[in-house]
């Protein structure tokens, strides 16, 4: 059998997956601002902000939901095929969709908060008054805590931030083995094949210096696309509470 009509075949399962099973994530919406039309050049900035920053928001996280799906129905065709064969869907079709799913939740708590500061800071001239100062820290040093500072005169950040709080967070981190991390500064563990952490160094308390052999198994596309599922349930609770602190600025507007 050629490679492509292998691969065809392959491809073929995998849409038969996905027209079965069951999709049991939620898709961001878009436009759901309800910016008034008619407001004064002093919105100008703010609407320009939101307009772009809510639909990003709502692409990364639509991106997620879709990827989180794809994988699961992956995993029901390895689940039917030999180790050859799973290498190669791996290669091809299931690392470069992992690789990138596994580092989204980072993504989207880094672009909530980003885009949080900057709209309430904009916001927080309608609040202030006089007393405004247009000193947001450059894009670079936006943090968690830059979002704690310029959004605190807002009722519903408290939420907000709570929600933002369990995305990408220890327990992500544990049940990944800080993937995310490690894939982009160090070296990840493999997935569903391959071993890896095959030499460890380590320096004790009294700066003696040690190595160890070892092998690190894969992180498994089931527990990857479980795991992966509750964060997306994490970020659709932090978009809702995104919107309700949009809609209380803007109240500000009409």
């Amino acid at each position: 059998m050629s490679e492509l009509i292998m691969s065809i075949e392959i491809y073929q399962k995998y849409l038969e997956a996905r027209s079965t099973s069951i999709f049991n994530g939620k898709f961001m919406e878009y436009d759901w601002e309800g910016f008034p039309e008619l407001v004064g050049g002093e919105w100008l900035i703010y609407s320009q902000m939101l307009t772009e920053f809510s639909r990003e928001i709502s692409n990364v996280i639509n991106d997620l939901t879709n990827y989180t799906f794809w994988l699961d129905c992956w995993d029901q065709v390895l689940a039917g095929v030999g180790d050859d064969e799973k290498m190669s869907i791996l290669h091809d079709y299931v690392n470069p969709l992992a690789i990138t799913a596994l580092n989204l939740p980072y993504a989207i708590r880094s672009r909530l908060i980003f885009g949080n500061a900057h709209l309430s800071h904009q916001a927080n001239r309608f609040i202030d008054g006089e007393e405004w100062k247009d000193d947001l820290p450059l894009d670079d040093a936006i943090y968690f805590s830059v979002a704690d500072k310029y959004c605190s005169k807002w009722f519903s950040y408290t939420k907000l931030k709570l929600a933002l709080e369990k995305i990408d967070n220890k327990e992500y981190k544990e049940k990944t083995d800080d993937f995310r991390n490690k894939y982009n500064h160090r070296f990840s563990r493999r997935i569903e094949l391959g071993i890896s952490g095959l030499v460890n160094r380590h320096v004790s308390t009294t700066g003696e210096v040690s190595y160890s052999l070892s092998a690190v198994s894969p992180l498994k596309l089931g527990e990857i696309v479980e795991t992966l599922e509750k964060q997306c349930q994490h970020c659709y609770k932090a978009f809702n509470r995104f919107q309700k602190l949009i809609h209380e600025q803007i109240a500000l507007a009409k």
